[in-house]
């Protein structure tokens, strides 16, 4: 193919057939950015490259040099085509795209501010909604700061239609088919995103087929979006657990989870993983993360009582299953098969007793294999319980016992349809409303407004003096454990810990303690914890993306360097937090500031901490 222009730079060329291509990575390629009149790059400092592209129906795309950048439509000009569908308006690395002149002849100006992103991309769950004539899904945004607005549309109305319940928009199935619903979204200042969701209305049990079909019709753009391939992971773990379903009835009143049945739901499970992995690899779509296993019962039984009986030697040691997820009326138990050994400890054998309350709670008793109670054990379960309120910033789930009644965190789980807390204690459980606000957090951004805000109903985070958040002081690491414990719900009263700074009546003691136990925040060589030090950023963020990791399965990326690029003092990043900091980056769990500084090794404020969490806490 003959170069129209061979010398823009090192990166890319534009070719006669209208088309952006990379010289400097064949992987980075624009099969949809076509139709191209000219392109133009622009120097912004030693550090960064902007490119822009003004097409032929009169419409500007511009992105940065980061690998990871894609061309965003940045301005519409008159003559834009109706129908062209608008790219995302935040870059990976955090910077929003905008500009101040409509451009002229062959060589458009535009003026990009890169600033400070105060608010993560809106991503809709389920990506690829697949339903049977009649059945209905709600799309669930998720990353919605207060003040946007979302308009829902659907291509074809014979496929399927939409209604608004109780303020969630419902698709409904109508005949078979292919078609796409459209989420505008708006925020004042900020030019309109567009995003979307793949809708298939499909006769009989086809969801494998389905998935397979989706993933091939995904435009090439897409499968590099990272939105877009969390989506297809989503939409794949769904259809493994589809797979890997099976309804239970009782065994004289209780419902005997065997080794048997985990192997049998495993085996259909990994079938269906090595398919959509295949299908995955053939459409050249790298994920981010490993595909979780979820293998899921269904009981039948009386509505309001259920007995469960596990078996150690079922669980432990198995590789080839992620978790399991038990139905209990219109709640819902999951196991972490990783954490079986702890879990069972020296008992053979766990029975759980889970009663429906008339008051709306849900007691939860653990056993013995000899029917006697157990205050708590040794490893968190997940509990999900049903609740109408999808927007999770002023609920959370609580703990009762006896007279006790305090906040145990919870976000909402699309996937399940609930709100989901770990718990390890024998008690009452139930969800409620418990709004907290802030005054010093008038005026903040509104996502940090929102972490502080979603962080404070679950008792996460607290203030500090009359009633304020103080975001802006620096933080301890006391106080960081402290809020890791609670958002882990990890809290132990018998646990005790080794440090030789750290000792009762502390405030922080049994925090301290609780992380030491369940290895969340390791202590120093000389044996202190030093509570009263403030945390490093690379610290900071060394602890969240540890817990993608481990929790989620996201893949530490190979190429460190491609994402510490972006900052001009990457050299504060320390050599054993590469790793982490890459994948915080990658992630968004920190974002690239506009001067592009990490300053890795400076003390991180409350403020920052709350911003991380929120984040951590909505990806996990």
């Amino acid at each position: 193919m003959m170069l129209l222009d061979q010398f823009i730079d090192t990166m890319y060329s534009l070719q006669t057939n209208d088309q952006l291509w990379s010289v400097y990575n064949d992987d980075k390629v624009f099969p949809g950015l076509t139709d191209i009149a000219t392109i133009y790059l622009k120097h912004r400092d030693k550090y960064s490259t902007w490119y822009y592209a003004f097409k032929k129906d009169q419409t500007l795309w511009a992105w940065d040099n980061s690998y990871a950048s894609l061309p965003k439509l940045v301005v519409f000009t008159k003559g834009t085509a109706a129908d062209i569908r608008s790219g995302t308006t935040e870059t990976p690395n955090g910077e929003r795209t905008g500009t101040t002149e409509t451009p002229t002849g062959k060589r458009p100006e535009a003026v990009v501010q890169p600033e400070k992103r105060t608010s993560p991309e809106i991503s809709l769950y389920p990506f690829i909604t697949m339903l049977q004539p009649g059945g209905q899904q709600p799309i669930i945004a998720t990353n919605v700061v207060p003040g946007t607005q979302i308009t829902y549309t659907i291509d074809d109305p014979s496929i399927g239609t939409l209604a608004n319940v109780n303020g969630v928009p419902v698709v409904k199935a109508i005949n078979s088919g292919q078609t796409i619903v459209r989420a505008t979204i708006s925020r004042p200042g900020v030019p309109n995103e567009t995003t979307y969701v793949l809708l298939y209305v499909v006769g009989g049990s086809m969801q494998s087929n389905t998935y397979l079909t989706a993933v091939r019709s995904l435009p090439d753009i897409d499968k590099q979006n990272p939105l877009m391939v969390e989506g297809l992971t989503q939409a794949g773990e769904l259809v493994i657990s589809a797979a890997s379903t099976e309804k239970m009835t009782p065994v004289n009143g209780q419902f005997v989870i065997t080794s048997e049945l985990i192997a049998r739901l495993a085996g259909n499970a990994s079938k269906e993983k090595s398919a959509i992995q295949q299908t995955l690899s053939e459409n050249k779509i790298t994920l981010a993360r490993e595909l979780i296993v979820n293998a899921e019962i269904v009981t039948l039984s009386n509505p309001n009582e259920y007995v469960f009986k596990l078996n150690k030697e079922g669980l432990v040691g198995r590789k080839d299953i992620d978790y399991i997820t038990v139905h209990a009326g219109d709640a819902k138990l999951v196991f972490n098969v990783a954490n079986a050994e702890r879990l069972f400890q020296s008992q053979p054998v766990i029975v759980i007793r889970f009663v429906k309350e008339s008051n709306g709670g849900y007691r939860i008793q653990f056993l013995n294999e000899q029917g006697q109670e157990l205050s708590g054990i040794p490893s968190n379960i997940q509990l999900i319980l049903p609740t109408s309120q999808i927007d999770a910033t002023n609920t959370s789930m609580f703990y009762v016992n006896g007279k006790a009644k305090e906040p145990i965190g919870g976000k909402y789980n699309p996937s399940k349809n609930g709100m989901e807390a770990e718990i390890n204690r024998s008690g009452t459980y139930l969800v409620e409303e418990n709004s907290k606000s802030f005054p010093d957090m008038n005026g903040r951004d509104p996502e940090l407004m929102q972490a502080v805000q979603f962080l404070g109903s679950k008792g996460i985070v607290s203030g500090k003096g009359n009633g304020n958040f103080m975001p802006d002081s620096l933080l301890t690491r006391a106080e960081f454990t402290t809020m890791l414990v609670k958002v882990f719900n990890a809290m132990d009263e018998t646990a005790k810990e080794s440090f030789s700074d750290v000792e009762p009546p502390q405030w922080h003691y049994p925090f301290i303690a609780s992380s030491e136990k369940n290895h969340i925040v390791e202590g120093y060589p000389d044996g202190t914890f030093k509570p009263d030090r403030t945390i490093e950023r690379q610290e900071m963020t060394a602890i969240g993306a540890r817990f993608l990791h481990e929790r989620k399965h996201y893949f530490y990326p190979s190429n460190p360097e491609e994402y510490l690029n972006r900052f001009v003092d990457k050299e504060t990043v320390s050599k054993w937090a590469k790793p982490t900091m890459s994948l915080a980056v990658k992630q968004r769990l920190i974002d690239v500031p506009a001067d592009k500084q990490i300053k890795a090794r400076e003390a991180v404020t409350r403020g920052e901490a709350a911003r991380m969490l929120y984040r951590l806490y909505l990806q996990l």
